[in-house]
Protein backbone atom coordinates (compact mmCIF):
# COMPACT_ATOMS: atom_id res chain seq x y z
CA UNK A 1 0.00 0.00 0.00
CA UNK A 2 1.33 3.35 -1.08
CA UNK A 3 2.00 6.49 1.27
CA UNK A 4 0.86 9.51 0.52
CA UNK A 5 -0.97 13.21 1.28
CA UNK A 6 -4.43 12.82 0.86
CA UNK A 7 -6.55 16.61 0.52
CA UNK A 8 -10.08 17.19 1.24
CA UNK A 9 -11.08 20.94 0.61
CA UNK A 10 -14.09 22.51 2.00
CA UNK A 11 -17.32 20.36 2.63
CA UNK A 12 -20.13 21.35 0.39
CA UNK A 13 -21.88 23.21 3.32
CA UNK A 14 -18.90 25.37 3.87
CA UNK A 15 -18.89 26.56 0.04
CA UNK A 16 -22.49 26.96 0.52
CA UNK A 17 -22.09 29.21 3.31
CA UNK A 18 -19.01 31.21 1.57
CA UNK A 19 -21.87 32.15 -1.50
CA UNK A 20 -24.24 33.39 0.96
CA UNK A 21 -21.80 35.56 3.16
CA UNK A 22 -18.69 36.20 0.85
CA UNK A 23 -18.08 39.40 -1.18
CA UNK A 24 -16.66 38.70 -4.56
CA UNK A 25 -15.84 40.99 -7.33
CA UNK A 26 -15.69 40.60 -11.22
CA UNK A 27 -12.61 39.10 -13.01
CA UNK A 28 -12.14 39.50 -16.56
CA UNK A 29 -9.77 36.85 -18.87
CA UNK A 30 -6.68 37.75 -19.50
CA UNK A 31 -6.37 38.52 -23.25
CA UNK A 32 -3.97 41.46 -23.13
CA UNK A 33 -1.89 39.42 -26.13
CA UNK A 34 -4.78 38.61 -27.78
CA UNK A 35 -6.05 42.03 -27.85
CA UNK A 36 -3.16 42.87 -29.46
CA UNK A 37 -2.86 40.79 -32.06
CA UNK A 38 -6.14 41.66 -32.52
CA UNK A 39 -5.29 45.65 -32.82
CA UNK A 40 -3.22 44.63 -35.21
CA UNK A 41 -4.35 42.37 -37.52
CA UNK A 42 -7.19 45.29 -37.90
CA UNK A 43 -4.24 48.16 -38.75
CA UNK A 44 -3.32 45.69 -41.13
CA UNK A 45 -6.29 45.22 -42.90
CA UNK A 46 -7.83 48.73 -42.52
CA UNK A 47 -4.53 51.11 -42.81
CA UNK A 48 -6.60 54.00 -43.55
CA UNK A 49 -8.04 53.50 -40.20
CA UNK A 50 -9.23 56.72 -38.16
CA UNK A 51 -9.08 57.25 -34.30
CA UNK A 52 -12.83 56.52 -34.38
CA UNK A 53 -13.18 53.50 -35.92
CA UNK A 54 -10.25 51.87 -33.26
CA UNK A 55 -12.42 53.16 -30.73
CA UNK A 56 -15.18 51.31 -31.95
CA UNK A 57 -12.96 48.24 -32.35
CA UNK A 58 -11.43 48.54 -28.65
CA UNK A 59 -14.97 48.88 -26.94
CA UNK A 60 -16.70 45.87 -28.75
CA UNK A 61 -13.62 43.94 -28.13
CA UNK A 62 -13.98 44.97 -24.44
CA UNK A 63 -17.65 44.18 -24.76
CA UNK A 64 -17.23 40.67 -25.48
CA UNK A 65 -14.43 40.04 -23.11
CA UNK A 66 -16.61 41.48 -20.27
CA UNK A 67 -19.18 39.18 -21.17
CA UNK A 68 -16.99 36.35 -20.22
CA UNK A 69 -16.19 38.01 -16.77
CA UNK A 70 -16.58 35.23 -13.90
CA UNK A 71 -17.55 36.04 -9.85
CA UNK A 72 -14.55 35.00 -8.01
CA UNK A 73 -14.44 35.33 -4.22
CA UNK A 74 -12.21 37.99 -3.09
CA UNK A 75 -9.48 36.20 -0.90
CA UNK A 76 -5.97 36.51 0.36
CA UNK A 77 -3.80 33.85 0.79
CA UNK A 78 -2.59 32.64 4.23
CA UNK A 79 -0.33 29.65 5.04
CA UNK A 80 0.71 26.89 3.08
CA UNK A 81 -0.68 23.35 4.06
CA UNK A 82 2.17 21.04 3.52
CA UNK A 83 2.04 17.13 2.96
CA UNK A 84 3.99 14.00 4.58
CA UNK A 85 6.75 15.20 2.26
CA UNK A 86 6.98 18.68 3.58
CA UNK A 87 5.03 19.40 -0.04
CA UNK A 88 2.90 22.40 -0.86
CA UNK A 89 -0.70 20.59 -1.51
CA UNK A 90 -2.61 23.80 -1.11
CA UNK A 91 -2.80 27.16 0.26
CA UNK A 92 -4.96 28.16 2.78
CA UNK A 93 -7.25 31.70 1.99
CA UNK A 94 -9.04 34.40 4.12
CA UNK A 95 -12.54 35.73 2.83
CA UNK A 96 -14.37 39.25 3.62
CA UNK A 97 -18.02 38.84 3.92
CA UNK A 98 -20.64 41.16 3.71
CA UNK A 99 -20.87 42.62 6.69
CA UNK A 100 -16.86 43.22 7.02
CA UNK A 101 -15.62 40.44 9.27
CA UNK A 102 -13.38 37.82 7.88
CA UNK A 103 -13.13 34.07 7.74
CA UNK A 104 -9.96 31.76 7.58
CA UNK A 105 -9.71 28.06 5.98
CA UNK A 106 -8.07 25.94 8.43
CA UNK A 107 -7.00 22.01 8.85
CA UNK A 108 -10.10 21.05 11.21
CA UNK A 109 -8.14 17.45 11.42
CA UNK A 110 -5.15 15.42 10.00
CA UNK A 111 -6.29 11.99 10.81
CA UNK A 112 -3.35 9.34 8.95
CA UNK A 113 -4.72 6.05 7.26
CA UNK A 114 -2.04 5.48 4.48
CA UNK A 115 -0.73 8.66 4.82
CA UNK A 116 -2.01 12.29 6.10
CA UNK A 117 -5.63 12.65 5.45
CA UNK A 118 -5.96 16.84 5.45
CA UNK A 119 -9.88 18.29 6.22
CA UNK A 120 -10.10 21.69 5.69
CA UNK A 121 -13.43 23.96 7.68
CA UNK A 122 -13.98 27.49 8.63
CA UNK A 123 -13.88 29.35 11.12
CA UNK A 124 -13.87 33.82 12.04
CA UNK A 125 -10.47 35.91 12.05
CA UNK A 126 -11.05 37.03 15.44
CA UNK A 127 -9.39 36.37 19.10
CA UNK A 128 -11.77 33.59 19.62
CA UNK A 129 -11.31 31.54 15.85
CA UNK A 130 -15.05 30.89 16.39
CA UNK A 131 -15.16 27.58 13.90
CA UNK A 132 -18.08 27.65 11.38
CA UNK A 133 -20.23 24.89 12.59
CA UNK A 134 -22.20 23.90 9.09
CA UNK A 135 -18.24 23.32 7.41
CA UNK A 136 -16.99 21.33 10.00
CA UNK A 137 -16.71 17.86 8.89
CA UNK A 138 -18.28 15.67 11.01
CA UNK A 139 -16.90 12.18 12.07
CA UNK A 140 -18.85 10.18 10.19
CA UNK A 141 -17.79 12.30 6.98
CA UNK A 142 -13.80 11.97 7.87
CA UNK A 143 -14.31 8.03 8.84
CA UNK A 144 -15.54 7.42 4.59
CA UNK A 145 -12.28 8.86 3.56
CA UNK A 146 -9.61 6.84 6.34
Amino acid sequence: MSRSTHFHYLTAAANTWLEKNCKKEKVLPSYEKEANEALENFRKQYPSITSADMQTFILGYKSRVEQMASLEFITTQLDPVTGMFNEEVYTLLKYETYDGLFVEEFVQAEPWSSGPHIFLALRFVNPEHLEIQESLWSEEEMDLFT
